[in-house]
């Protein structure tokens, strides 16, 4: 069993192993007992366990040296990211709002195009050759839209041969 280590509860005096965190942090896990570990991350043991954030200067989520973190309190590391995204261009506010906008709209301006090539008689196969998609993502996509397919007895133009 692996839980995290308690603000209240004293570090370890052994020395615990170190593995990466899927979010890139660096976790310190002790051996504390027959299938028993505790972890924490390391940037906050480095920091006594501070009651706010610990920020890392440069970035680097593995370099806990204590000149690199500083400790912030949660609204102050929100208002320092939003300050960096902005300043990096990465900004995730009104402007990937924005940005999911513009690209549903022109994936329904790209899907309206090829509704309208396909009532003038294109089949899916010519579709997803001439829009870079399979034809069965074609099919799917017309469908979902209300589009009846034509089958192959049908032919191009949807009159039985």
């Amino acid at each position: 069993m692996i839980r995290t280590l308690r603000n209240d509860e004293p570090v370890p005096a052994s020395a615990p192993s170190r593995y990466l965190s899927d979010a890139g942090y660096v976790r310190l896990r002790w051996w504390v007992g027959p299938d028993r570990y505790v972890e924490a991350y390391e940037h906050r043991i480095v920091m006594d366990r501070p009651a706010g954030e610990v920020h890392h200067r440069n970035g680097d989520k593995t370099d806990n040296r204590p000149d690199n973190l500083v400790v912030l309190s949660k609204e102050d590391h929100a208002a320092l990211h939003v300050q960096q995204n902005r300043a990096a261009g990465k900004y995730r506010g009104k402007a990937r709002d924005r940005e999911r906008a513009a690209r549903a709209a022109a994936r329904e301006q790209r899907w309206t195009a090829i509704a309208a090539d396909y009532s003038a008689g294109m089949s899916t196969t010519d579709l997803g050759s001439a829009y870079g998609l399979d034809c069965s993502n074609i099919s799917r996509g017309l469908r979902a839209r209300g589009y009846t397919l034509r089958t192959p007895a049908e032919g191009r133009w949807g009159v039985a041969s």
